[in-house]
């Protein structure tokens, strides 16, 4: 899912799945492992071939992309910047520049943290 049109800072991402984590999850619940903001090529080398959720940033560190993976994260944004997928009208527009990674202990949990920051992204004011 895709957010170019907002400009979502990398640390409101953050406080939105700081959120998730109060408000969705059992407290009990293995915790999320969340990279730090990286450039994209050092995540595609360093990322864990785990399932979870991923964000894209611009240069700026505002949010463009959000997106999850049940097999791998990393394997997942490396198709992103494909040459294929870069020739893309959305990818030419907005240049990913950073990515940050947020592994979930089980599989499942992937998709339901993706809807939950799609709507918190969806429903951000911008700046």
């Amino acid at each position: 899912m895709a957010y170019a049109e907002k400009m979502i800072p990398s640390a409101a991402v953050r406080e939105m799945i700081d959120r998730y984590r109060n408000e969705a999850r059992n407290p009990a619940a293995p915790d999320f492992q969340i990279s730090e903001l990286a450039p994209v090529s050092e995540v595609i080398r360093s990322a864990p071939w785990d399932h979870g959720v991923y964000a894209i940033y611009r240069a700026d560190q505002t949010l463009i992309y959000i997106g999850m993976s049940m097999t791998s994260v990393a394997t997942r944004i490396a198709k992103h910047m494909s040459r294929r997928v870069q020739e893309s009208t959305f990818w030419q527009m907005h240049t990913g520049y950073f990515a940050q990674t947020i592994l979930v202990p089980n599989s499942w949990e992937a998709p339901s943290l993706e809807e939950f920051l799609v709507q918190q992204a969806l429903a951000y004011p911008g700046i």
